[in-house]
């Protein structure tokens, strides 16, 4: 998907409570990278440096870092693509970042979530998901 901009430059006013001020400027101030690459609005990194270039925010950081910071976090992978002479990267969000973005959670919390999610499956040392099944409904059968 490809987009371009026929207006430039504007300006916008956004009303909020004064309880909701906090969150707006957090959105705001945001950078859209992970966000529109698992809405499937970007899916290199030509598309994604206009996503970027089109917002209402200036981004904090390059496209490059947040990338590499996505691609750390597990949230994207990145392949490199060649067709014919040029060769781009081609951005696909993995299953945390696609859960991270439906579950509306920022990245830092998501990778928190994550984390801990890995280690309660540790814990349980669960050998498949009917395992888990077991585990929860067995207390079922007995009341």
């Amino acid at each position: 998907m490809y987009m371009k901009a026929s207006v430039v430059s504007g300006e916008s006013i956004l009303a909020v409570k004064q309880s909701e001020l906090q969150e707006v400027l957090r959105l705001i101030n945001s950078g859209p990278q992970s966000t529109c690459i698992c809405d499937g609005l970007a899916s290199n990194v030509e598309e994604l440096e206009d996503v970027s270039r089109l917002t209402l925010s200036t981004p904090l950081r390059n496209v490059e870092d947040a990338t590499c910071t996505l691609s750390t976090n597990r949230f994207i992978d990145v392949q490199e693509m060649t067709e014919g002479d040029r060769s781009y990267l081609m951005l696909s969000p993995t299953q945390l970042g696609r859960a991270a973005l439906v579950s509306s959670l920022p990245p830092d919390a998501a990778l928190f979530v994550f984390s801990d999610l890995q280690q309660a499956t540790k814990a349980i040392a669960l050998d498949s998901e009917l395992h888990m099944l077991y585990l929860a409904c067995s207390d079922l059968k007995k009341k």
